[in-house]
């Protein structure tokens, strides 16, 4: 798959970047786990995760001086994949979190890469290299071999399915925020649609 980025360090900071969010992911799940416990509601954290997010974004374009407004069109583009893509995302698998363990929980939100590139493929038809798919195909593998019926465990299938929905909505919600970002950048793009 061709990035079009020429840039090596703009390649290797995307890469950087691209596992700190893997890792944050990864994380996502134990700290839904953690709120659901101490008593906080759904709506209770996703608005304490997307306000903080705001509100962080926000200080950081001040501090950077740069314009929190991108037009008027754009940011409603923005705003609107953030209310009708990324926070029902976000809802579907904290849902299916209270049901599912989370390790299982953060491994079937991982079906996404997959999603994502076949919704890259047929809404921009860009077919991923022969590498892409070898890895594509060898996480989906792994995925099937974990959540393989055991006699000691039991994957809810409500659980399952909302999850999956997540995964399905943030592929998405990835392919179609792409060209929304691109003229404004990752920072702006960013805020308004947590603001969504």
């Amino acid at each position: 798959m061709t990035t079009g980025i020429t840039d090596r360090r703009a390649l290797q900071l995307g890469a950087v970047m691209c596992t700190l969010s893997a890792a944050c992911y990864a994380g996502l799940s134990i700290l839904g786990k953690l709120a659901f416990a101490a008593g906080l509601s759904l709506t209770g954290m996703l608005s304490l995760r997307f306000g903080g997010a705001a509100v962080v974004l926000v200080a950081m374009l001040l501090l950077l001086r740069r314009p929190l407004f991108a037009g008027a069109r754009t940011m409603g583009r923005l705003f609107l994949l953030g209310a009708l893509l990324y926070a029902p995302q976000a809802a579907l698998f904290f849902t299916g979190l209270q049901r599912l363990p989370a390790s299982i929980a953060v491994l079937l939100l991982y079906v996404y890469p997959v999603l994502v590139a076949v919704f890259d493929w047929a809404l921009n038809r860009r077919l991923p290299d022969r590498r892409t798919l070898l890895a594509l195909g060898i996480a989906m593998v792994g995925v099937v071999l974990t959540l393989y019926p055991q006699a000691a465990m039991r994957v809810d299938p409500v659980g399952a399915l909302l999850v999956l929905g997540s995964a399905t909505g943030l592929a998405i919600y990835i392919v179609l925020s792409e060209g929304a970002t691109q003229g404004v950048g990752a920072r702006v793009g960013g805020m308004w649609i947590v603001l969504g």
